[in-house]
């Protein structure tokens, strides 16, 4: 199954944790292929073999590859990190660094990750006082940059450190974020155990906590809280909207409730009504939805949003996304959206700037939506 080695491949890896983690994630987006169509079979058991490959490949040790001097250099970048304040782009840029620039996993990216990873952890478990302040804060930020964007191993390592870090009650809001920002990276990768990790009271107590970044990043999570908790996290998303008095925490309530997997009665009345909210971010995030679960008028309001003077990104996201939700565009509706994209254009709106979109995002998100515009064409 693993075809002809490579040169200088060492010995086969061992079924560690590490590996079940990485077979359980790439064999996870197989589950949905129809296994029984005779037409596709193969091509499926070629996925399949490709799969267990790829993942096995990835912790196939490399020999003569140098550990300590990796683990030194990891080192390096976080006593680098310490000196920039957490949440700062220098602060963020150098912890990416902590992720190789490979082009495709093998030992040496998974590796180098996962030795990452236990150097954040080391900081996370520093008994108060051993380390200067702030050093748990940034061992989390790690986890999260490296869990989210490295695709690391040590799940359950990390899942035993977050739960040992909230049995001790964190109040530093920096700490409260970046764990967050690891579960939910965990839980994209399927790497949660609901039943074990009970992430969602954690969830819904932080959607009331004194600082607006916490409450931001909490309403964005409405991918961790287990569904028997979903009807208590839409109605106190709801209220953060209409009650919130920070206006990043009320769009980013939004964007968690527009992004809820189910939406009862309640939540979808919500979404409707959010429509015509006047924040046009809030607007764009309820637009999104409108747009996912197929109602009538959807796209109509799409135009008139890029109608408006100032547009936000947000609402061109849309655009560029509508492929995955509809297979095309009739006539009329195809020659006003490009238009209207070409207006944006000609209006220099990729030349304005947002804390959360330089000119660069602006510029590529416009070019991907006109991209999307050219898939949707009408067939004549």
């Amino acid at each position: 199954m693993l075809g002809t080695p490579d040169p200088g491949d060492g010995p086969g890896p061992a079924l560690s944790d590490d590996l079940r983690d990485e077979l359980r994630e790439r064999l996870a987006n197989l589950r949905d292929l129809d296994w029984g169509d005779d037409e596709i079979r193969p091509l499926v058991i070629s996925m399949f073999v490709d799969a267990v490959n790829g993942a096995t490949r990835c912790y196939a040790p490399v020999p003569g590859w140098d550990e300590q001097g990796h683990r030194a250099a990891v080192r390096e970048v976080l006593r680098r990190t310490r000196i920039h304040p957490a949440g700062s782009f220098e602060r963020d840029e150098l912890l990416l660094q902590l992720i190789p620039d490979v082009p495709a996993p093998t030992w040496v990216d998974r590796h180098a990750v996962n030795i990452a990873v236990d150097e954040a952890l080391a900081l996370v478990a520093e008994p108060p006082g051993v380390e200067p302040p702030g050093v748990e804060a940034l061992g989390v930020e790690a986890l999260a940059v490296l869990v989210t964007f490295g695709r690391s191993g040590r799940s359950r390592q990390i899942r035993a450190a977050l739960a040992k870090l909230r049995a001790s009650r964190p109040d530093d809001p920096i700490v409260l974020a970046a764990m967050l920002r690891t579960y939910s990276g965990l839980a994209a990768r399927g790497l949660l155990d609901p039943a074990a990790d009970r992430v969602d009271e954690f969830v819904l107590d932080l959607l009331e906590h004194e600082n607006a970044n916490v409450r931001a990043t909490a309403a964005m999570s409405s991918d961790l809280p287990g569904a028997v908790v979903d009807h208590r996290f839409a109605e106190r998303l709801i209220s953060l909207i209409d009650q919130d008095p920070d206006p990043a925490v009320r769009a980013d309530a939004a964007l968690g409730l527009a992004s809820m997997t189910e939406a009862d009665d309640a939540t979808a009345d919500a979404l409707v009504r959010l429509l015509d909210n006047p924040d046009p971010v809030i607007r764009a995030h309820a637009l999104a939805w409108a747009v996912k679960t197929g109602r009538p008028d959807a796209l109509e309001r799409l135009l008139d949003e890029l109608a408006e003077p100032d547009v936000p990104w947000e609402v061109v996201f849309i655009v560029q996304n509508l492929e995955d939700h509809i297979d095309g565009l009739p006539h009329r509706l195809h020659k006003e959206f490009t238009a209207a994209l070409a207006r944006l254009d000609e209006s220099g709106w990729t030349n304005r700037t947002t804390p959360d979109a330089d000119t660069d995002d602006r510029a590529q998100i416009l070019a991907e939506a006109a991209a999307t515009l050219q898939l949707l064409a009408p067939i004549r």
